[in-house]
């Protein structure tokens, strides 16, 4: 066995240690447990009505509510 082969086989015993440190390192919960928590609840109502021309004017009230 030569150096060029000793130097081949470190290479790929490092990628198996790389890959193997990864499997047994990585997060073990999926992407699925993230839970979106709601911190605010809209309100909001319209006044809506026709003038003369018949032209529909609207006014939307919003209120931001915070939830506890």
């Amino acid at each position: 066995m030569d150096s060029t082969d000793k130097i081949i086989l470190l290479i790929a015993g490092i990628g198996f240690a790389v890959g193997v440190a990864f499997y047994l390192l990585r997060p073990k919960t999926s992407a699925t447990t993230y839970k979106v928590v709601q911190s605010y609840q809209n309100e909001e109502t319209w006044d809506m009505w026709e003038d003369e021309q018949g032209h529909i004017h609207t006014i939307i009230h919003r209120k931001v509510n915070a939830v506890d």
